[in-house]
Formats: C-alpha cells, structure tokens, sequence
C-alpha cells in the first residue's frame, strides 16, 4: 500500500513537473520567437535607412561604421521586440483578457481622480497661496545678484549657468518651509488616495480575471 502510494504521488509529480515546463517552454517561445524576429526585421529596415539617408564616410571605417550602426540599430529596435513579446506572451496566458487591466486601470483611477478634482484643485490652489507667500518673505538677494552677471560679456553666460544652484539652493529653502511643505504633503496623500481607490480595487478585479483565464486556457492546453 505504502509502495503504491509512493509510487502514485511519484508519478503525479513527474507529470506535474513534465506540464510545468511544457508550460514554461510555450511561456517562453510565446515571447522569444516574436522578439527577434520584430526586433531584427526593423533593425534591418533601420539601418538601410539610416545607409540611404546618411550615406558611407569616405574612409577606412567603412567596416566599423556598418558593425556598430547594425548593433545599435538591434539595441534600438529591441525595445520595440520586447513589448511585442510580453504582449505575445500575455496573449498565451490570458488571450483578449490581457486588455482588460490595459482599459479598465486607467479609466478607474482617472475616475476617481476626478472625483476628487475639487478637492484637489482647492489643495492647488492654496499651496500657491502659501508658495507666494513665502517668496514674498524670503531673501532672494543672492539669486537676483545673478541677474548682471549674464550681461558682464562673452563669460558672463558661461559664469551665470555655473551660479544656478544658487537659485536652486532659495528655491529649495522656500518650498522646504514648513507651512509650505505641510500644505504639499498634504496634497499628496489627498492625490495618493484617489489614486489608490481607483487603483486597488481595479487591480485586485484585473487579477482575478487574468487568474480565471489563464486557468481556463491552460486546462484547455492540457485536454490536447
């Protein structure tokens, strides 16, 4: 009885593990085979015409200039490779569902987002208040001594870029102002919430719909 048994939970993790990377294997294909083959047929229109429009340099580096355009031109369009891949692999697990977290996401939480503009809005309106406020009261004489600075002549540019953080430095004492940045904070967690209502619930919904159809289009892969 015990043989049996061992034997039974042998052969059921055999079979576990033999679906598993059946399962990985189809994951992967799904992804890798529409990955190169984006990725290398607009790397090769890229480069042809980048070749037509820029033409050959004139030189030795002919060789070089055409190896390194060829692998820059695969970096590039390997983006573009990749999200197909994703989708494609998506697509196995989930088929059209995967568009379900794609629309309703966004439109959940820009919903709520709106819900909330007002209060929002009021937040907004009020840290500006509070912005001008503090700038009103702030000593801002070191920023303005920049002012001639850019009109001393040929040099004068170069030095004002270089004093910037000087301007940055007042900026960042006025919005670190306490008053200033509790009213920031607190739009922040009023943003932070209207986010998270339209967010989590969606997410959550998302989920469990891209779990009933991932289950339901692998039991039909291992009816087969």
């Amino acid at each position: 009885m015990n043989e049996q048994t061992q034997n039974s939970v042998e052969t059921k993790t055999s079979t576990f593990l033999s679906l598993l990377k059946s399962e990985l294997r189809g994951l992967w294909l799904a992804f890798w085979r529409p990955f190169w083959q984006v990725t290398i047929i607009l790397a090769v229109l890229l480069w042809g015409y980048l070749l037509i429009s820029q033409g050959l340099p004139k030189d030795a580096s002919v060789p070089l200039y055409l190896l390194f355009g060829l692998f820059y031109c695969i970096y590039v369009c390997s983006f573009a490779g990749l999200f197909i891949g994703v989708i494609s692999m998506a697509w196995r697990m989930a088929g059209i569902w995967i568009f379900f977290p794609i629309i309703v996401i966004p439109l959940s939480t820009f919903f709520t987002i709106w819900l909330f503009r007002s209060s929002l809005a009021e937040q907004a309106v009020r840290i500006v208040q509070v912005l001008q406020t503090v700038a009103q009261g702030h000593d801002w004489s070191q920023s303005l001594d920049m002012g001639p600075v850019a009109r001393v002549g040929p040099g004068g540019e170069i030095l004002f870029v270089l004093l910037l953080p000087i301007f940055a430095i007042d900026l960042i004492e006025v919005l670190f102002q306490p008053v200033m940045l509790g009213q920031y904070i607190r739009f922040i967690f009023l943003f932070a919430f209207a986010f998270a209502l339209g967010f989590i619930p969606s997410a959550f919904i998302s989920f469990i719909a891209l779990s009933v159809s991932f289950v339901k289009r692998l039991k039909k892969r291992l009816k087969k």
